[in-house]
């Protein structure tokens, strides 16, 4: 399996970018589809992250919301 970081489609920014996008236009299913894929080439990016758990605040999905924000160092200076 080709790793999404060398898969020609300009890598793990580009992703994130989409999926910002997605985030904006509410395709939420899509936003989680490509914060997820980063996620699984780079665990520790806190940024990607915190906008997984944001999908998923948006979708009034607290319960995977609130796990994404546990697995960030510091979480709780995320929530208000």
């Amino acid at each position: 399996m080709k790793s999404i970081a060398h898969s020609g489609l300009g890598g793990l920014e580009t992703h994130k970018k989409i999926g910002l996008l997605y985030l904006e236009l509410e395709r939420f299913n899509d936003a989680i589809k490509e914060f997820s894929d980063i996620l699984r080439e780079d665990p520790d990016s806190y940024q990607v992250r915190f906008y997984l758990a944001s999908t998923y605040e948006e979708m009034k999905d607290y319960d995977h919301a609130i796990e994404e924000f546990k697995k960030i160092p510091n979480y709780r200076s995320f929530i208000l």
